[in-house]
């Protein structure tokens, strides 16, 4: 199936959207609209309810979105993490749907930017424990925000019961699970640190960055992020040293990396424009921030490979601070792509099909 941010909130055959939770930077009324009608058609009492980073342009109109007002100025930063949590019931089962975005809930992801998200399901009875990490991981922290917020309506009945009862009774059912989430989120410690933590194995030898917004510095002097990053990686033997090493930017926009440049393409990285397998792609400009780490950027297979997908730049606030010292709150997910994928442009099972970027040119 070929998603979208709006196929995203589409409910399984045979399912009807009950209750959802997304968070984000930003999002428009029209794209709101049609996630609250893509999700569960039109409904009087909140059946999704919308965190977004304060604002005067609140959507408060729209039948269905309870848009979360919060009570006091948050510490975080930015509320920068794109997650939604969404709850869809049939007769006898539940699914839960964890999606992890790299885009705002606005235009832009549908329209005028290369955007990646990752969604999965759990069927009420299933036993993928590892999922079931996730989506309480999630549950944490769309939990936090929510004792933040004035939540007065979802604590209302309609007909008998409040907007969100199903959705936490197939929360609180999930089966128990000593997993290590994949999702990780901001609320405690910086993402670098807990990217770092979850890439395991060693000698992998390709690396490829890719982000719409680097740091904003000129300096000339000092190591930067990317550098650092990619020492510590080659220091704890998760890369060798003479790994392939893409940078994935925006030529016209790379804002910091003007000044590094020179020195990263001495260093070994090959700077890539932004670009995909996909022809409506090709003048876009790339928002997504990912990671991907693999064992071989060969003819063949990829080998073992891990990936973040989330909504951290690769800047100080957003990739290597939290909101206790005045970073960003931003959510990811780490995972392991089949290793059989094809690094070849043209494989039927290619990971660049997967990936955003122009491997064939650089800048």
């Amino acid at each position: 199936m070929s998603h979208s941010l709006l196929t995203l909130f589409a409910p399984p055959e045979g399912f009807i959207g009950d209750f959802g939770m997304l968070c984000g930077f930003t999002a428009s009324r029209d794209v709101l609209d049609r996630i609250a009608r893509t999700f569960s058609g039109d409904g009087s009492r909140p059946r999704l309810a919308a965190f977004i980073h304060p604002t005067a342009d609140a959507v408060t109109d729209l039948p269905g979105v309870e848009w979360m007002h919060f009570r006091s100025r948050p510490r975080f930063r930015l509320l920068h993490a794109k997650v939604a949590l969404l709850g869809f019931r049939a007769e006898e089962h539940y699914v839960l749907r964890l999606v992890v975005s790299t885009g705002n809930w606005t235009a832009e992801p549908l329209t005028t930017s290369i955007d990646m998200f990752w969604c999965d399901e759990f069927v009420t009875g299933g036993r993928d424990v590892q999922l079931a990490a996730d989506i309480r991981a999630a549950d944490g922290l769309f939990d936090w925000l929510r004792r933040r917020c004035d939540d007065g309506l979802l604590r209302q009945t309609f007909d008998g019961t409040r907007p969100d009862e199903s959705f936490r009774e197939a929360v609180e059912g999930l089966p128990a699970s000593t997993r290590r989430p994949r999702f990780v989120d901001t609320r405690a410690a910086n993402m670098r640190s807990q990217v770092i933590e979850r890439l395991t194995g060693s000698g992998k030898q390709c690396l490829v960055i890719g982000s719409g917004f680097y740091e904003m510095s000129d300096a000339e002097e000092g190591e930067g992020l990317i550098e650092s990053l990619h020492a510590e990686l080659v220091r704890s033997r998760r890369l060798v040293k003479d790994a392939t090493l893409d940078l994935v930017l925006n030529p016209d926009n790379c804002q910091g990396l003007h000044g590094q440049a020179g020195r990263l393409v001495e260093k070994g990285w090959t700077l890539r424009p932004p670009g995909s397998s996909y022809a409506e792609h090709k003048q876009a400009k790339l928002h997504a921030k990912y990671l991907f780490l693999a064992k071989s950027a060969g003819l063949g297979a990829i080998g073992p490979a891990q990936m973040y997908i989330g909504s951290a730049n690769f800047s100080h606030m957003g990739f290597e601070s939290h909101p206790d010292d005045d970073g960003n709150l931003e959510a990811g997910i780490i995972i392991a792509p089949d290793p059989k994928l094809s690094w070849r442009r043209n494989a039927r099972n290619s990971i660049r099909d997967m990936l955003p970027g122009n491997f064939e040119d650089s800048v």
